[in-house]
């Protein structure tokens, strides 16, 4: 099993792509190893290759690391013909503490060992980074971090037509600790994630307008998630979905800008 994040970037595989940056990968792998994590989880898997940095982050502090990715898609949304995660085994190889769940949401998880963080790195679009956030963020140590991707999405120019503000409000509305760093502002840290301040910074995230609807068998599971921080964020949490669920716009894509804009597959 690999510790080293060079060796990762030099068994890369060929075939992936739109993997976090060299830059973004060290600031996680510093933070892990920092803070002795070997056990974490993470939504948005693709390819596998922030994966496999996660685990040789996680196997640099201990000879048996462990990584909960959650991913909708069971086959990688850039390459069908390549499975969820198939790059962690060509990294690694197969003894990894890789544990892959595809085809369901976070709003499925029922139970997970206790977590020292998290990496969301899924939809961007508003709310689900903050549902992540809610689902996962019950599983967190005393002393966990939450890692957020893409919290620049919006404002770069082949996104920004719309559809990407999660990350972005969901660090807004953080009202704990946060670090974004020069060289790699795309990558938030959100540090002292107490139960107290997810439910809080959750419930502010959803304020903004929702880019996408959320199914509501979705919003009902999270709703019951939400008791996990209480009766009283419970009732919060329901309130809010009732009152912004219905905020969403059917984001339609327009003609590319001139420059030769194009939008994403």
């Amino acid at each position: 099993m690999l510790t080293s994040l060079n060796d990762v970037f030099r068994r890369k595989p060929a075939w992936v792509k739109r993997e976090i940056s060299r830059p973004e990968a060290a600031i996680l792998a510093r933070r892990i190893r920092a803070t002795g994590a070997v056990r974490g989880a993470e939504v948005g898997v693709a390819s596998g290759f922030s994966s496999a940095v996660l685990i040789a982050a996680m196997a640099a502090n201990s000879g048996e690391p462990n990584l909960h990715s959650f991913d909708t898609a069971e086959r990688c949304y850039f390459d069908p013909d390549r499975a969820t995660g198939q790059a962690v085994a060509e990294i690694h190889g197969d003894a990894t503490g890789f544990h892959l769940t595809t085809g369901a949401s976070t709003a499925a998880i029922e139970a997970l060992p206790p977590l020292d963080f998290l990496f969301i790195d899924g939809s961007h679009a508003t709310p689900w980074p903050a549902f992540d956030v809610l689902s996962l963020g019950r599983f967190l140590k005393p002393g966990g971090w939450i890692a957020l991707d893409d919290v620049e999405m919006t404002f770069q120019p082949r996104w920004r037509q719309g559809g990407k503000n999660g990350a972005r409000d969901l660090y807004r509305a953080w009202t704990g600790p946060k670090t974004r760093y020069e060289g790699a502002t795309g990558l938030a840290i959100l540090d002292q994630p107490t139960p107290e301040r997810i439910a809080d910074s959750v419930i502010a995230s959803l304020a903004p307008d929702w880019d996408v609807a959320i199914p509501p068998r979705a919003l009902e599971r999270f709703t019951i998630i939400g008791a996990h921080y209480g009766a009283a964020m419970r009732q919060r949490l329901a309130e809010t979905i009732r009152d912004r669920s219905g905020s969403y716009g059917a984001w339609k894509p327009t003609e590319p800008e001139p420059g030769g804009l194009t939008l994403p597959d």
